[in-house]
């Protein structure tokens, strides 16, 4: 049997990440000059044999392990280890920036070290997206409003995904040696779900709510349901069926526990929206949804149609049953909330 060894951490990256985080961070203070040499220096320092303590703590859908180390009161940098790698990566950088003043925090990302799930029916997922939201669930269970988001490898994917979704998050963004990330203008034929042509509806975001609903099980999220003028006016009206030009936009997220708000209150009790899921969208167009109850149907994932031909077309199978057993409701599951 062969026998396998841990490779060592080449110190040749180790130096190129320590060199690259303490020259941003010593720019972002607005410090003269970097320390001579940190960015060129080859290091043949060992890291320390032991890094930490590990701490613990409820983020999200996770109980993650991480390093602390620094000022509390000092700016906050958040530093994102790689895949193979762990912490240990920063186990050279992390003192750096704490002796200039940083309150430095290295997190095990998920399936790494001490960071687990905190509940066995939570589904497991590796997306980065998943893991830049682990990373601001972090922020939000430390007390942390806005920090400098440092990683390498996976790790810069994870700080890049959150500076662009969250940038009111993130002070700075030190990305080193990771996986691009773009925003690629889809095609006009891009657009538009399979089978019934449905696109995501311009300025949706701004419309009337019509009602909240959470689904538990397999699903597990939590939903908000809006409509157009069109669409809400039917439902305040109690119009059935729906009139022609009628959209209504499902927008669904991952219902999490908050363990920051739990603290608040005597007993676990917050639950929010975490991680978004999918957007799915009914169009009413009587002419060119005959077959389909004069509904058109799309699901949307980041913005872009989900492309399961079977998926959207199961979507008119589920409230084509609605309508079999509660006649009148036009083939719509969701009442208006007063």
């Amino acid at each position: 049997m062969t026998k396998i060894t841990p490779q060592t951490i080449n110190p040749d990256r180790r130096a190129f990440v320590c060199g690259a985080a303490v020259i941003a961070a010593t720019v972002l203070t607005g410090a003269a000059q970097a320390e001579s040499g940190a960015a060129g220096r080859k290091t043949t320092s060992q890291a320390p044999e032991i890094f930490g303590p590990i701490r613990q703590i409820d983020a999200g859908v996770l109980n993650i392990g991480y390093v602390e180390m620094g000022p509390e009161a000092g700016t906050p940098i958040l530093l994102f280890h790689g895949w193979p790698y762990d912490i240990h990566a920063f186990a050279e950088v992390a003192p750096l920036l704490a002796k200039k003043g940083y309150r430095v925090i290295v997190p095990h990302l998920r399936g790494h070290g001490t960071t687990l799930f905190r509940l066995d029916a939570t589904p497991r997922n590796a997306q980065q997206a998943a893991l830049a939201a682990d990373g601001i669930a972090l922020m939000d269970a430390l007390g942390i409003k806005k920090a400098i988001v440092a990683g390498f490898d996976w790790g810069a994917r994870t700080a890049d995904i959150m500076a662009v979704l969250w940038p009111e998050r993130c002070a700075a963004l030190v990305s080193v040696s990771g996986y691009l990330i773009g925003s690629q203008a889809l095609r006009d034929d891009e657009r538009a779900s399979p089978i019934y042509g449905v696109e995501l509806p311009e300025g949706y975001r701004d419309w009337k709510l019509i009602s909240v609903a959470q689904e538990n099980g397999r699903n597990n999220d939590i939903r908000a349901i809006l409509g157009n003028d069109v669409a809400v006016r039917a439902f305040r009206e109690g119009k059935r069926p729906f009139p022609d030009g009628a959209v209504i936009v499902r927008l669904a997220w991952r219902y999490e526990s908050s363990a920051r708000n739990d603290k608040v209150f005597p007993a676990p009790q917050s639950f929010t929206a975490g991680t978004p899921t999918n957007v799915q969208v009914s169009v009413k167009d009587p002419k060119r949804y005959a077959a389909t109850g004069g509904w058109g149907y799309g699901q949307f994932e980041g913005g872009r149609p989900n492309p399961d031909r079977a998926l959207v077309q199961s979507c008119f199978a589920c409230h084509r049953k609605l309508e079999t057993l509660d006649a009148g409701t036009d083939f719509v599951f969701t009442g208006y909330s007063r």
